[in-house]
C-alpha cells in the first residue's frame, strides 16, 4: 500500500456544494486497472473549517496493490496508468508509472521525504554499535562505518544484537551532532556521525558494481530532483570508478559528499581523487530470487572542524576561477570546513543516490518518485514550556526552487503547499524571503485563490495564520534557488511532552510524469493531461520541553551558527536570511533566561564571553587544598569516600572555571601549585604543635614532590606569577 500516493485539490467552491462536513468526507477515484484499490482517506480544508465560505479543499488517497501484486502482470518492464477524477462535472487526469524491472531499490515509506531505508546515527568513542566498536579519535571512524554495514550485510539487517530497523529510529530529534563532543560545555567524549542506506535486490541472476552515493543539501530543501550537472555532479576517480563531486549552483557550493573511506585532503588533490570501495558492491541473488538486503555507508564529519591540530578544510563557500573540484588553493576562495562552506541549519536533507549502470537516474527525477533516491528531509526545533514571546518560535532554514521561466499561458506557477498539522489554534507563521517580491506573491495569490490569507510583514516576508493548508505562489528566477526562514510561533497553552508536524511541500507542472496532485477550478479545465506533482517536501517537527533541557543546547547552536555566519559572503542568498536566523536564534536564547549577547563564535559551540572573577580563580586551589588537608588527618575508613566527593567536585569546579575563564596553562599551573603549598603550610603547622601521624607525613612528602614536578613545568612553559607578568596570559 502506498499512503498518500496522490490528491486532488477543488478550489472555488463551498463545502455544502461538494457534499463535505468534515474532515472525513471523501470523493471516490475509480481503480485504472485490475489489482489496484484506490482509497480516499478525508480531505483537508484551506482555512482549518467547513462553513459557507469559498475555499479550497485536498482530497487525500492511498494505493493498494493487493497481497497478490495483479497490476503487475504486464508484459514491459514498465506500464503507464491513467487517473481520471471527475467532481461536479470538472475532469482531471494524471498518470503513473508502474516497473517491475529486477535493480537495486531502498524503499521511501511514510511520509515520502523520510526514507525507511536510510538512517543517520551517532556514536561516542568506545561506543559499540552492530557489532563495531567505534575509537577514540576521528581517523578510525571510517573502520568502524565499515564494519558496521559488514556486520549488516551479513546478518541481513542485524548485527551484534541490534537491528537496523529496530536500532535505528526512522525519526530521532538529536540523532547527529554538530558539536565534536557532547556533555555541558563541550567537554565530554568525542561523537561521530555515521548514514547508513539499506538496499533491496530481488532477481535471479546477480548485480554488479552497485555503488550508493551519499549527498548532504545545506538546509531543508523542496529540490533534491536528479541532475548530474548540479546537486549531483560526479567525476571519475583514479580508479576508474565513479565518484560524486560538491554539487554546484551558480557559483556557490549547494552539496557535499560523502564516503565510507578517509576523504581526501582537498587543499592538496582535487575532490576527484577520492575512492570509496565499501560503497561498491555486487549483490548476489538469493535462492529463488529471494530478496537480498546489502548495506552502504558513510561517516558523516560534519562535526570535525580540526584535524591534527588545525582548521578541517573542505571546501570554498564559492567555486574558485579554476580548479573548482580542487585542490583548492586560492587566496581568494580559501577552503572553509564543513560546517562554514555548507551547512545553513541544524538539520540537513541527506539524500542516498542508487548509482547502478544498468538503470541509470533520468533527469529531474526526486526521491518522491523514483526508487534510486533517498532522502532524509526532517527538522527539529524545540519550544519551551511554558515558554515567553519569542522562546515558543519554531526556526527552520529552507531552500526553494523558483517557478521554470517560461510558463505558457494557462500554466500556474510553482507554490509551497504547507499542511499545518496538528499545530494548536492561535499559531501564526512568517515566512522570509529575501529573493522574493512579497507583493508579488500576495498579487498572484488573489488572482489564483478564491480566498487566501497571506498578509505583507515587509518588503520580503509574509505571514499567515497556522491551519489547514497555506498555499503560496513561488515567482520565476534563475538558477539558483531561493533560500528562506520559516518562523512558527505558537501560543501559550502548549504543554510538555507535546509534538507539533509541519509539512513543506513545493508542487508544479507534470506532463506525462508520475503523479501526487492533481488540481482543478471551476474556472479552468486542465487539457492535454497536464496536472501538479510534488517537487520535494520537508517536515518540522516541534516538541515542547522544559526551557532548562533547551538552553544548553541553544546557546551552543548559537555560537556554532555565529562562526559559521561569519564565513558566508554579503552577496549570497544565505546572508539575509542567516542574519535574520542568527537574530531569531538570539530571540529564543533570551526567551529561556540567557543572554546571546554573551555568545561568541567557536566552531565547537563552546564561546561565551568570559565571565570570570577573583572567586573563581580562587576556587579550585581553595578546594584542592582543603581536600588534600582532611585527607591527610582524617582515618582512611573516612579519607577514602571524602576523597572521591571531593575529586568530583574539583573536577566540577575546574570545567566551571574553564568554563567562564579559559585560563591558561600556567593560570592552571599556578592554581595547582597553590593549592599544593596552603595544603603543606596547614600541615606543617599541625605537625609543629606535635600531632604528627603516618599519613599526615606521607602526605608531606608527596607535597613536596608534586610541588617540585609543578615548578619543572612552568619552568618549561616559561610562565611567570609575579606583577611584572603580561595580563591574562601567565606569561613573562
Amino acid at each position: 500500500m502506498v499512503p498518500d500516493a496522490f490528491r486532488i485539490v477543488v478550489d472555488g467552491f463551498t463545502a455544502s456544494q461538494l457534499g463535505v462536513v468534515g474532515p472525513a468526507s471523501t470523493k471516490a477515484v475509480a481503480s485504472p486497472a485490475a489489482g489496484i484499490a484506490i482509497t480516499c482517506t478525508g480531505n483537508t480544508s484551506a482555512t482549518g473549517d467547513y462553513g459557507p465560505e469559498i475555499q479550497r479543499f485536498t482530497f487525500h488517497y492511498n494505493i493498494d496493490f493487493g497481497p497478490d501484486d495483479t497490476a503487475f502482470g504486464f508484459v514491459g518492464e514498465t506500464e503507464f496508468l491513467t487517473l481520471n477524477a471527475n467532481i461536479l462535472g470538472l475532469t482531471a487526469s494524471a498518470q503513473i508509472e508502474l516497473i517491475k524491472q529486477p535493480n537495486p531499490f531502498i524503499l521511501h515509506g511514510d511520509p515520502g521525504w523520510l526514507s525507511i531505508d536510510l538512517r543517520v546515527f551517532s556514536v561516542l568513542e568506545g561506543q559499540t554499535k552492530f557489532g563495531a566498536t567505534m575509537g577514540h579519535d576521528a581517523s578510525q571512524a571510517p573502520a568502524f562505518i565499515q564494519q558496521v554495514i559488514a556486520n549488516l550485510t551479513a546478518g541481513q539487517g542485524s548485527a551484534g544484537g541490534q537491528t537496523f530497523d529496530g536500532d535505528l529510529p526512522v525519526e530521532e530529534a538529536e540523532n547527529l551532532f554538530v558539536f565534536p563532543r557532547t556533555g555541558i560545555f563541550g567537554i565530554g567524549p568525542r561523537v561521530f556521525n555515521f548514514g547508513v542506506a539499506k538496499v533491496h535486490y530481488i532477481g535471479l541472476i546477480g548485480a554488479t558494481n552497485v555503488r550508493v552515493f551519499f549527498r548532504l543539501f545545506q538546509a531543508q530543501s523542496t529540490d533534491t530532483s536528479f541532475s548530474v550537472s548540479t546537486t549531483y555532479r560526479r567525476a571519475t576517480n583514479p580508479t576508474g570508478q565513479p565518484i560524486p563531486l560538491a554539487g554546484i549552483i551558480g557559483d556557490e557550493y549547494v552539496t557535499i559528499p560523502f564516503f565510507a573511506t578517509a576523504r581526501v585532503d582537498s587543499t592538496v588533490v582535487g575532490m576527484d581523487q577520492q575512492t570509496d570501495p565499501p560503497n561498491i558492491q555486487t549483490i548476489g541473488a538469493g535462492s529463488g530470487g529471494a530478496e537480498v538486503l546489502t548495506f552502504f555507508g558513510c561517516w558523516l564529519d560534519i562535526n570535525q572542524p580540526r584535524k591534527d591540530g588545525h582548521d578541517n578544510n573542505v571546501l570554498p563557500v564559492r567555486t574558485p576561477g579554476s580548479n573548482i573540484d580542487g585542490p583548492f588553493t586560492d587566496p581568494s576562495h580559501p577552503p572553509l570546513t564543513i560546517q562554514q562552506a555548507i551547512l545553513r541549519n541544524r538539520h540537513q536533507c541527506f539524500v542516498a543516490e542508487i548509482a547502478f549502470d544498468l538503470v541509470p537516474i533520468p533527469t529531474g527525477k526526486t526521491p518522491y518518485d523514483w526508487d534510486k533516491l533517498a532522502q532524509r528531509n526532517l527538522a527539529w526545533s524545540d519550544i519551551p514550556n511554558p515558554g515567553v514571546d519569542g522562546s515558543r518560535t519554531a526556526l527552520s532554514t529552507f531552500e526553494v526552487r523558483p517557478t521554470p521561466a517560461g510558463l505558457t499561458v494557462g500554466q500556474s506557477p510553482d507554490e509551497l503547499m504547507i499542511d499545518w498539522g496538528n499545530v494548536p489554534a492561535g499559531t501564526r507563521a512568517s515566512i522570509y524571503l529575501p529573493g522574493v517580491n512579497v507583493d508579488d506573491v500576495i498579487k498572484k495569490a488573489s488572482a489564483m485563490y478564491t480566498t487566501h490569507a497571506l498578509a505583507r510583514v515587509d518588503s520580503h516576508t509574509l505571514s499567515c495564520p497556522a491551519r489547514g493548508l497555506t498555499f503560496i505562489p513561488l515567482p520565476a528566477g534563475t538558477e539558483v534557488n531561493y533560500a528562506g526562514l520559516l518562523s512558527v510561533d505558537l501560543p501559550l497553552g502548549v504543554s510538555r511532552g507535546q509534538v507539533f508536524n509541519v509539512v513543506v511541500r513545493q508542487v508544479t507542472n507534470a506532463f506525462g510524469k508520475p503523479p501526487v496532485i492533481i488540481e482543478f477550478a471551476p474556472a479552468t479545465a486542465v487539457a492535454n493531461l497536464e496536472w501538479r506533482q510534488v517537487l520535494g517536501a520537508f517536515q518540522l517537527t516541534i516538541p515542547v520541553r522544559t526551557s532548562a533541557v533547551i538552553l544548553e543546547r541553544e546557546e551552543r547552536w548559537l555560537s556554532v551558527f555565529k562562526w559559521i555566519g561569519q564565513a558566508i559572503p554579503v552577496d549570497s542568498c544565505w546572508y539575509p536570511v542567516f542574519t535574520r536566523y542568527l537574530d531569531q536564534l538570539g530571540g529564543r536564547v533570551t526567551g529561556l533566561g540567557g543572554n546571546p549577547d554573551d555568545i561568541l563564535p567557536s566552531p565547537d559551540g563552546t564561546g561565551r564571553a568570559l565571565k570570570c572573577n577573583w572567586f573563581l580563580k580562587w576556587l579550585v586551589p581553595l578546594l584542592l587544598a582543603s581536600l588534600l588537608v582532611i585527607v591527610a588527618l582524617l582515618p582512611l575508613i573516612f579519607s577514602a569516600p571524602i576523597a572521591a566527593a571531593g575529586v568530583i567536585l574539583i573536577i566540577a569546579a575546574i570545567c566551571y572555571w574553564q568554563f567562564r575563564c579559559k585560563p591558561s596553562m600556567c593560570e592552571v599551573l599556578w592554581a595547582f601549585m597553590l593549592a599544593t603549598n596552603i595544603a603543606a603550610l596547614i600541615l606543617g603547622l599541625i605537625v609543629l604543635i606535635g600531632f604528627r601521624t603516618l599519613p599526615l607525613l606521607l602526605m608531606l612528602a608527596l607535597l613536596a614532590i608534586v610541588n617540585a614536578i609543578f615548578i619543572v613545568l612552568a619552568t618549561f612553559k616559561r610562565c611567570c606569577f609575579g606583577c611584572d607578568c603580561r595580563h591574562g596570559t601567565g606569561h613573562c
